[in-house]
């Protein structure tokens, strides 16, 4: 049944492939002339008074950019450095010019995920009490008030490779791999040809399949590789922590809001969960209480587990549920040191600053 379902996708693609090319098209032209225009200088670029670090991509959703993030400021942590992540807050409700989510001091987000974003909200709880966290669609503003109030010697921007108004230090760009064609025909919000500007372009090797523009990217160079494992299963703070694999042979249903739901449930294939049910909504879906009482009614009385971007956004009587948990991944990351390595002399910052 996948197989017929496999080649009715692509034969309805290919029938939609020249209704779609036009705008592609215009979509590849509106992108590289943006970018163009900064380049020659008829748009302005401004440089923050701090190093600024943008981990981004050139497709829509789906890299594994949040745990990235949050991986590379433990590691710039590591090295005696003060950095501060800048969001937009994508689909976030907050009004203000500027939230500061986290200040590095306090041991949990000041605002809620349905304020401030999902991935903001994931990234300041994570980075509690380590590292300042700040939402603001000037990121240029977000990046000052971080040098000029929190003693921040360093800026990591979330999904920056398009926000060109800042001036970057380093572009790092993720690939899920399914980089293809332009949206809407494919998933690219910029051509591949773009990535001659990133300083790292770094493959997540979740993916099981590449398409054929990153076969040929792959096989003329050999960018750095990483892959998103699962940590742990984890709810409310009463609960033990579990092992991944403490679902193992157990009926289990999925529930999942993110870009590539895929990935999440080839994780718990993996971690050899009895999936009885994949439930899958747009990325930064807010859940509604009939979406809850859906979620219990489909998983009729087995383990429920959403994925850690999900979670924050759910209300604090349904994480009590006993059944209910989420699966916390982890970057693994080979050639850690040697990046780093790489990432400092680029900054021409020369070990630890401690």
């Amino acid at each position: 049944m996948a197989g017929v379902a496999s080649k009715a996708d692509s034969f309805l693609c290919a029938l939609a492939s020249p209704f779609l090319l036009a705008p592609a098209i215009g979509y590849f032209l509106v992108q590289s002339t943006w970018r163009k225009v900064h380049e020659i200088g008829l748009a302005e670029s401004h440089k923050g008074s701090i190093p600024v670090i943008s981990v981004g991509n050139i497709a829509i959703g789906g890299t594994g950019k949040t745990p990235f993030v949050i991986y590379l400021v433990e590691q710039l942590l590591n090295k005696g450095l003060n950095p501060c992540v800048i969001s937009r807050g994508y689909k976030g409700m907050y009004t203000e010019d500027m939230v500061v989510l986290e200040d590095g001091i306090s041991q949990a987000p000041k605002l809620n995920a349905i304020y401030v974003g999902d991935e903001p909200y994931l990234m300041a709880s994570a980075l509690a009490g380590k590292s300042p966290v700040i939402v603001g669609k000037d990121r240029l503003r977000c990046v000052e008030f971080a040098s000029a109030n929190l003693m921040c010697d360093i800026a990591v921007l979330d999904d920056g490779f398009q926000h060109l108004r800042l001036k970057r230090d380093v572009d790092i760009v993720l690939l899920s791999g399914h980089e293809d064609y332009m949206f809407p025909l494919g998933v690219l919000r910029e051509p591949i040809s773009a990535l001659n500007k990133a300083d790292f372009v770094i493959l997540n090797e979740n993916e099981e399949l590449c398409s054929g523009k990153i076969r040929d990217l792959l096989s003329s160079s050999k960018p750095y590789k990483f892959r998103s494992v699962p940590a742990c299963l984890s709810g409310d703070e009463n609960r033990k922590v579990r092992a991944p694999d403490y679902l193992k042979d157990h009926e289990t249903l999925l529930v999942s809001a993110i870009a590539n739901p895929q990935r999440f449930r080839r994780m718990a294939e993996n971690l050899e969960w009895k999936i009885t049910n994949h439930l899958v909504y747009r990325d930064h879906y807010v859940y509604s209480s009939a979406d809850l009482t859906r979620v219990v009614r489909e998983s009729k009385g087995s383990y429920i587990v959403f994925t850690e971007k999900d979670w924050v956004k759910l209300p604090r009587e349904f994480q009590q549920r006993d059944e209910v948990y989420f699966l916390k991944i982890r970057i693994e990351f080979r050639e850690s040191e040697l990046f780093m390595n790489q990432l400092l002399e680029l900054l021409n910052i020369n070990g630890s600053q401690s």
